[in-house]
């Protein structure tokens, strides 16, 4: 029988770059790359060959559709370079660079995407040669586009980010916002907060402007502020975010209190660690109790869309730092966190409908390092994790442990984290006297022989450098042809590694994750359902 194998079409690829910020299958959980302006050229190959064939347009509109469905929580960085490609791209109609910089006003939703939207923009263009009518007019639209009191929060927010700032823009592009709040902030930035007030704050001035110049003047003013009362109160009278406070006042129970009911809950559950240390969420500190109930909101963890996982690192955060005696256990919290747990669970994941292997390989002498990514999280709590998410949302996953044999168990949406990682430490290989093996092969393999058909099969193991006793892309290929499934796909983790090289780049079916994070499960979600 002829080897039949799911290719990539250039569509795919280009999510799968926009996605992954590389178009060799390969995520790398934890990584910066995307994220502070480092995407190469070689990573994109896709983009430049779209751009060459006229598709430019095409390229842009699959980036903006990205932008626009991904939060900034997500690696926004590859799709930025691939936009600020198309801006830079010089073909006879202009078509392409058009239509990039007509998304980018609304793409660019961020100080963080502006920055590295501008980085990448230089870093493709002749220094020679300038910046260009259209970026400039471009970044001009951007100001006059967002009303002043958005645009208040966004230059004081993230003043800088990949090099650049607000001032270093507005002083490089020399532009001349049209609308009044677009001037107001422009002054506000260049000549500070009392050249903005003698030249906007008239009785003329639209009530927007005032509100925006009150605003940076509490700004202005809790710089100053030392007591802890009073600068509470400006935080929660003003809303103000936990960036715009002086360092000086982050470390006070009050002012963090008042920043806690301020943050969504994805930023509550990044600074569990920071809210505990400082006692705001000791028993007895009045902000505790509404800060727990707010964590175990069911209608708030399925509108913010909270990962599963998100949670389970911040349940890992503070359970460690409880128990290494940092702050005192408040079991309203920890039953809150259990909550959004199983919230996220309920209704931030959704079901695939199909048949899944999950093979976990932990090594007795690893069982207590940490995954790549995520610092908090063992290789067992990783796998047990993934292992629950798949209990409670697909129908009868097998979970499969392995190192040359395989050991099958069944997995149920009644089976609990805790009950799944001490499956898992009880099969873990490697015991002092053992010797470490780890055949990446073995579950396909097993699977085949067992003439156990799976759509999905999710490798996972804790060696740092996995490895395969015989050809791992060709044995799942025989497995597809053995079991008559061509479009079943492999997924290979190496938890605590941070580069895995095993999938054949080329089939559509394979993908490896070095490392381990959050966005786990929605990733394996977009590359079963096809959309990666």
């Amino acid at each position: 029988m002829a080897d039949s194998v799911p290719t990539l079409d250039t569509l795919r690829k280009l999510r799968r770059f926009l996605c992954l910020g590389n178009e060799s299958a390969l995520y790398q959980a934890g990584s910066s790359e995307q994220r502070i302006g480092t995407v190469s050229p070689d990573h994109a190959s896709t983009v430049h060959e779209m751009l060459a064939a006229e598709r430019g347009e095409e390229v842009v509109g699959e980036v903006s559709k990205f932008l626009s469905t991904n939060s900034a929580e997500t690696r926004r960085g590859p799709a930025l370079y691939a936009l600020a490609v198309c801006a830079r791209h010089a073909d006879q109609s202009h078509k392409t660079k058009q239509a990039a910089m007509r998304v980018f006003a609304t793409s660019c939703v961020s100080t963080a995407d502006l920055f590295t939207f501008i980085f990448y923009c230089q870093s493709l263009t002749d220094k020679k040669k300038g910046w260009g009518r259209a970026l400039k007019t471009g970044v001009q639209r951007w100001f006059d586009s967002r009303d002043c009191m958005t645009l208040a929060k966004l230059v004081t927010q993230q003043k800088t980010s990949c090099g650049w700032s607000y001032m270093d823009l507005l002083r490089v592009t020399h532009i001349l916002p049209k609308t009044e709040g677009a001037k107001m902030i422009a002054k506000y930035v260049m000549k500070g907060l009392k050249a903005a007030q003698e030249e906007f704050g008239g009785e003329k001035t639209g009530s927007d402007m005032q509100d925006s110049l009150s605003y940076l003047a509490v700004l202005e003013q809790v710089k100053g502020v030392t007591e802890e009362v009073a600068a509470a109160a400006l935080v929660e009278q003003h809303k103000l975010h936990l960036s715009q406070v002086p360092s000086h006042l982050h470390h006070l129970p009050q002012v963090l209190a008042a920043l806690a009911r301020q943050m969504t809950l994805t930023e509550t559950l990044q600074h569990i660690g920071r809210l505990a240390c400082h006692q705001v969420l000791e028993p007895t500190f009045p902000a505790a109790s509404d800060i727990a109930e707010r964590i175990g909101d069911h209608k708030t963890v399925q509108e913010e869309k909270v990962s599963p996982i998100a949670v389970l690192i911040a349940m890992r955060v503070y359970e460690t730092g409880s128990a290494a005696k940092k702050w005192t256990r408040n079991n309203s919290v920890v039953e809150a966190l259990n909550t959004a747990f199983a919230a996220a669970l309920k209704h931030n994941v959704k079901a695939t409908n199909k048949r899944y292997l999950l093979a976990v390989n932990i090594n007795q002498q690893f069982v207590s390092c940490w995954t790549h990514g995520v610092k908090v999280l063992s290789p067992v709590i990783g796998a047990a994790g993934l292992a629950q998410v798949l209990a409670h949302t697909e129908q009868n996953p097998t979970l499969a442990f392995f190192d040359t044999d395989v050991t099958p168990i069944t997995l149920t949406d009644t089976m609990q984290m805790p009950e799944i990682g001490e499956a898992i430490v009880k099969h873990a290989s490697g015991g002092e006297n053992s010797k470490c093996i780890c055949d990446l092969s073995a579950p396909v393999t097993w699977a085949e022989k067992q003439k156990k058909a799976y759509d999905v099969i999710i490798i996972m193991t804790d060696f740092r450098h996995p490895k395969s006793f015989s050809d791992l892309p060709a044995a799942f290929k025989q497995y597809r042809r053995a079991l008559a499934l061509p479009h079943a796909k492999l997924v290979v983790c190496g938890l605590t590694s941070s580069y895995v090289q095993l999938a054949d780049s080329q089939d559509s079916g394979m993908l490896d994750i070095a490392g381990f994070d959050a966005s786990i499960p929605t990733l394996i979600h977009s590359f079963v359902t096809g959309d990666l």
